[in-house]
């Protein structure tokens, strides 16, 4: 109980805190807090802080984001599963709720930001710009989907949120991961990979 107490505290508290240390810190702002906020992901998903389950537990799961209290409890109690794996899926569950908190709250406050005026100033340009962009998303997309459809699972819905991602930024990708309920490791492997591309781009 403890651990998920200080993972909710941290899941709010830390996107606070590496605003405030980038904001003073001219090199720290030069790297983003985006960059920065995967690269502790990425070391934190590495480095066993979290636990993971077992290979059990992922077959278990089937295709789902976490096992339902009642059914990983009789999974834990006839040994098919152990503590880990219950600790691993408890982890799992609040990450999901947080997703789905987050991500209706994050469209909102993106929209707040908007200049209407100067949106508006710049909304012919505008138009064609995001009609050419529109094209040419989803001409590399499908042509990229028909040829790894075979060699990556679930390629369809990766696909699906690379258009999000192109077409309308992360929270884009990130509500299409939830609507087509996407498996949370393909969602961070696809933004990863996305990031690491457009930064060399």
């Amino acid at each position: 109980m403890v651990k998920l107490v200080l993972l909710i505290l941290f899941y709010i508290l830390f996107p606070m805190a590496l605003i405030w240390i980038t904001a003073r810190s001219s090199v720290l702002k030069k790297v983003g807090t985006i960059v920065i906020a995967y690269a502790i992901g990425i070391i934190i998903g590495n480095t066993g802080i979290l636990p993971k389950g077992s290979d059990t537990y992922r077959e278990a799961l089937h295709g789902r984001s976490y096992i339902p209290k009642e059914e990983i409890g009789e999974l834990v109690t006839t040994g098919v599963l152990s503590e880990r794996d219950f600790q691993a899926n408890h982890i799992s569950a609040l990450q999901d709720t947080v997703l789905t908190i987050i991500v209706p709250l994050a469209i909102p406050l993106l929209l707040f930001s908007l200049n209407i005026r100067r949106w508006l100033r710049f909304a012919g340009k505008g138009f064609v710009s995001m009609v050419l962009a529109l094209v040419a998303v989803v001409i590399v997309v499908g042509t990229g989907f028909y040829f790894f459809k075979d060699s990556i699972a679930e390629c369809n819905k990766i696909a699906g949120m690379l258009i999000g991602v192109y077409t309308g930024g992360t929270p884009n990708m990130a509500a299409l991961s939830v609507a087509l309920d996407v498996e949370p490791g393909a969602f961070i492997m696809t933004n990863t990979y996305d990031m690491l591309v457009g930064a060399l781009t």
